[in-house]
């Protein structure tokens, strides 16, 4: 029944579209909308992009060419100077060469040497030596304690006899001698580790030594190829000086540079093919977005006609029934049930309209079930019209201290009881 109240268009695309709820669909179709529009905006920036660096290279091209032909000329310009009267035949690149191989070689045999660190061959015996020492004077520090010790009443650490009053000057004589003893050992041990120090510090020097004299040998050597390699450099220039030789260098790098960017600024066919690719892309998104736009607004005459419909039955002279309202943020249409007289929420109106509203919304039940029930009124004073339109018995209660008084409306005459 909705679809055959619908407009042409609007029924010949939703025929086509599979949707049990309007509003689900609606949201759905709108969250494809909002990623095309993210995928078109993204190709806008591609496009954009392509068409500023065509831009450029179209107002830069000419630029380009000038100097690109400004650097070829200074480069023909050099070389023909640089072997005006020369054999060519006589410069040999062979020599050089071989130069560079050898040179290659005394830098290797220079790192190897720069790299040596001295071995010392005393190592064992300064250890030994000093492991020596090193028990002597914990043994000589252990006698001192145990000579501060030596008192009457106590044991002797060495022969282990009590110490009395007529053998401790004996004991401490015979402790003091092994002190010295000990002291003397370590001495001799002291010079020991001195005398191989100084043998290693000597053995150092000459390591040291040899291995300058080493470097300063083969750096010679290095210097000697390299200032013949210098001069064959120089026959290399010919009859450019050192500053022009680079300057052609640099020219020759520079050529290339240029060249490569003239052939991608003349070439560009391939771009244009890119932005009118991204281009026909970007339409046939907003095609797509075009599409979904006039399936919302079918599926929107769709909810209109459907709450048309469904009020139709319901319809009353100033109350009235919303099923539907509309999202303001998102502009979808959700399910509510909501009652307003002349427009106006039911909440907001007055005492008066909400009486006046509850007596149509009476009727209309009475009109549906096709019965008819007595209307009882609270607070009847608040209104003063709107009663003729009663078919039915109506109770009136009023707030005012009034006598019980029965009405009864029969065609155009009311009869009043009391």
């Amino acid at each position: 029944k909705i679809l055959d109240r619908l407009s042409e268009t609007s029924k010949n695309l939703l025929e086509a579209e599979d949707f049990a709820e309007p509003e689900v669909c609606i949201k759905d179709k709108r969250r494809e909308i909002r990623e095309l529009n993210e995928n078109a905006l993204h190709l806008e920036g591609q496009i954009d992009a392509l068409k500023k660096r065509f831009s450029e290279a179209e107002n830069t091209i000419d630029s380009v060419i000038k100097e690109f032909e400004s650097l070829v000329n200074r480069k023909n310009e050099l070389e023909e100077k640089q072997y005006r009267g020369i054999n060519i035949e006589a410069l040999e690149e062979k020599p050089q060469t071989e130069n560079d191989s050898k040179i290659q070689e005394l830098y290797q045999k220079l790192a190897k040497i720069k790299a040596k660190s001295y071995e010392s061959k005393y190592t064992k015996e300064l250890m030994k030596a000093k492991t020596e020492l090193n028990v002597l004077a914990q043994k000589y520090k252990s006698y001192e304690a145990q000579a501060a010790n030596l008192k009457v009443g106590k044991v002797c650490p060495t022969c282990r006899t009590v110490i009395t009053e007529d053998n401790i000057g004996e004991i401490i004589a015979a402790f003091k001698k092994d002190v010295l003893a000990v002291r003397e050992e370590g001495q001799l041990a002291r010079e020991a580790v001195r005398k191989l120090e100084e043998m290693d510090r000597q053995s150092m020097a000459v390591f040291e030594k040899y291995k300058a004299d080493d470097i300063k040998k083969v750096q010679s050597e290095i210097d000697s190829l390299k200032n013949a390699d210098a001069q064959n450099s120089k026959i290399s220039r010919g009859n450019l000086s050192e500053q022009e030789y680079k300057e052609l260098s640099e020219l020759k790098k520079q050529i290339e540079i240029y060249s490569a960017k003239v052939e991608a600024m003349c070439n560009t066919e391939k771009e244009m093919q890119t932005i009118e690719k991204l281009e026909n892309q970007h339409t046939a998104l907003f095609e797509q977005i075009s599409g979904l736009q006039k399936i919302i607004a079918a599926l929107q005459e769709y909810e209109a006609k459907r709450a048309e419909i469904t009020l139709s039955k319901l319809k009353m002279n100033h109350a009235a029934i919303r099923l539907f309202e509309v999202v303001k943020s998102t502009g979808e249409i959700k399910d509510t049930f909501r009652f307003t007289y002349d427009g106006k929420d039911y909440r907001w109106i007055s005492n008066s309209e909400k009486i006046k509203a509850g007596l149509e919304v009476s009727m209309l039940l009475q009109n549906l079930t096709g019965l008819c029930y007595p209307t009882y009124i609270d607070n009847a004073e608040s209104i003063t019209a709107g009663l003729d339109a009663m078919s039915n018995q109506v109770i009136l209660a009023f707030a005012k201290r009034m006598p019980l008084t029965v009405q009864a409306k029969t065609g155009q005459q009311m009869k009043e009881a009391a």
